[in-house]
């Protein structure tokens, strides 16, 4: 599964070694340096990366070769 890189703020598709797109760094007035960065953004950045760590955890769970998991098939049981 591809997941694309998103703002943390306006949600605009950005490249993936970054946070926070550079129309959100200049309206909000965000420096660029991440430990300068308001804490408001840095909690948006973390609950990104805890998702996107949830959905790779999710990933390595897929056990069946058509990517369906396996508590999925035995609920429609």
């Amino acid at each position: 599964m591809t997941v694309r890189k998103r703002c943390v703020i306006c949600e605009k598709t950005i490249t993936e070694q970054f946070h926070v797109c550079m129309a959100c760094l200049k309206t909000y007035n965000i420096p660029y340096e991440y430990r300068n960065w308001p804490l408001w953004v840095k909690a948006l950045v973390n609950i990104e990366l805890k998702n996107l760590k949830l959905l790779r955890e999710e990933e390595k769970h897929m056990t069946s070769p058509e990517g369906v998991r396996e508590e999925t098939v035995l609920r429609r049981f």
